[in-house]
């Protein structure tokens, strides 16, 4: 799975049960401007709290060695 996919199961999860505290979820707005940004996927719930998923490191089959944080262009 490349990120791009984990990016959109995540907020097709996040979005797609009716719960009341969850009112959103999307792709970070950096991932359009630089796809290897590793902040990922931004929510936000009714308390006024946000979450923001961030990618460290990625590892599989073609996806060379790098730096936590510094994702290739392979992985997305």
């Amino acid at each position: 799975m490349r990120l791009a996919e984990l990016d959109r199961l995540l907020v097709e999860c996040l979005t797609s049960e009716d719960h009341p505290e969850i009112e959103g979820a999307t792709t970070a707005p950096g991932v359009a401007t630089k796809p290897t940004d590793h902040t990922r996927v931004n929510g936000s719930f009714a308390s006024g709290a946000v979450c923001h998923v961030l990618v460290r490191r990625v590892e599989g089959p073609n996806v060379p060695r790098h730096a936590d944080y510094e994702l290739p262009r392979e992985a997305v």
